[in-house]
């Protein structure tokens, strides 16, 4: 059986590249004793599939991953683990930043990555320049809420590729790529086929 599980990645956790996601993963599942499928080889993995890469550097609200299940899961009052059982194991394992969603069946025959379609993120934008050394900050009447203001962008993948997220950032905004990268930006969805 194959779960899919959703999770989020903030905080410091951002700065983790894919790869590194992937090992994470794999760890937190050999710790939390979930029964999964073993790749074959000389150094057999944990059998999993990430969804679409996120950017270094980004929060998501929802990333996913699929795990193969070496044994269904039972059911009835006598089930040892189901969803929930593995929802929780991996909470109290996984490290501070990720933060799992939901876990349910996936019943796709095709993989995630094949299936993206779109990839919405939300990136907060000063409305006020960078303070100079010296200058004091000024704020609206409701606080710090008023000196960002939100902006949503959407990104196609077409055969499994996108656009760099730093380079459409950076040319909706005028500014650099680099520059882009210094805002806070929060992948807020992914769009499937169905």
């Amino acid at each position: 059986m194959r779960l899919l599980i959703r999770y989020q990645k903030k905080g410091l956790m951002r700065f983790v590249s894919h790869l590194d996601t992937e090992r994470v993963w794999r760890r937190a599942i050999r710790r939390a004793d979930i029964p999964v499928v073993l790749t074959r080889g000389f150094s057999p993995k944990e059998k999993l599939e990430m969804g679409y890469p996120l950017p270094v550097g980004c929060e998501s609200e929802g990333e996913d991953l699929i795990i193969d299940l070496a044994e269904p899961l039972p059911r009835g009052p006598q089930c040892q683990i189901g969803a929930d059982e593995i929802r929780m194991r991996l909470s109290g394992v996984l490290p501070e930043g990720f933060g799992i969603v939901s876990v349910t069946p996936y019943t796709h025959g095709d993989s995630l990555f094949q299936r993206t379609r779109e990839i919405l993120y939300q990136v907060q934008i000063p409305l006020n320049p960078p303070l100079l050394k010296g200058e004091t900050p000024l704020f609206g009447k409701e606080g710090l809420g008023e000196i960002f203001r939100k902006q949503t962008i959407t990104i196609p993948v077409v055969e499994g590729k996108s656009q760099n997220l730093w380079t459409v950032l950076g040319e909706d905004l005028k500014v650099s790529p680099d520059e882009a990268r210094l805002l806070k930006v929060t992948r807020i969805g992914i769009q499937y086929s169905n």
